[in-house]
C-alpha cells in the first residue's frame, strides 16, 4: 500500500531590510531612483545580483515553476521582493511576494520588466503593506 503526497514544496525567500550604514546608503541611492526614476543602472545590477543568487538556490534545491514560491521583504528588502518578482515570472508561476514599507520600484524598470503599455498595473500575487 503506498502513500502519496500531493502537497507541492513551498518556498519562502526572505530579504532583510536596512540593517548596515552601507544598506542606509543604497536605500537612498534607491529611493532616489524610485522617486525621480533615475540611475536605473545601479537598480539593475542590484536585482540582476540578487536574482542570481535566489535563481541559483532555487535550481540547486530542484525547485519547479509549480512549486509555491513566496518572496518577503520589509524596507529595502521588499523594493527587491517586488523587483524579484517581475523578472522570476517567467521561470516560476506560482511566485507570490509580501513586502513591507517598501519605496516600490522605479517606473522605468515596471516598464521595462512588467507592463510596458501600464506600469502603474498592479503585480499579481504582490501584496504591500505600508504603514
Amino acid at each position: 500500500n503506498k502513500q502519496y503526497c500531493d502537497v507541492q514544496p513551498k518556498w519562502f525567500i526572505l530579504v532583510r531590510g536596512t540593517k548596515t550604514v552601507d544598506d542606509v546608503i543604497l536605500d537612498m541611492k534607491l529611493i532616489l531612483a524610485v522617486a525621480h526614476d533615475s540611475n536605473n543602472e545601479l537598480f539593475d545590477r542590484v536585482v540582476d545580483m540578487y536574482k542570481e543568487n535566489v535563481s541559483k538556490i532555487l535550481k540547486e534545491n530542484k525547485a519547479t515553476e509549480y512549486d509555491s514560491i513566496e518572496l518577503v521583504g520589509h524596507s529595502l528588502g521588499g523594493c527587491i521582493c517586488e523587483a524579484l518578482m517581475m523578472v522570476l515570472k517567467e521561470d516560476f508561476a506560482s511566485l507570490k511576494a509580501f513586502v513591507f514599507d517598501t519605496p516600490g520600484t522605479p517606473n522605468s524598470f515596471r516598464c521595462k520588466n512588467h507592463d510596458p503599455n501600464d506600469h502603474s498595473k498592479p503585480l499579481q500575487g504582490l501584496t504591500t503593506l505600508n504603514s
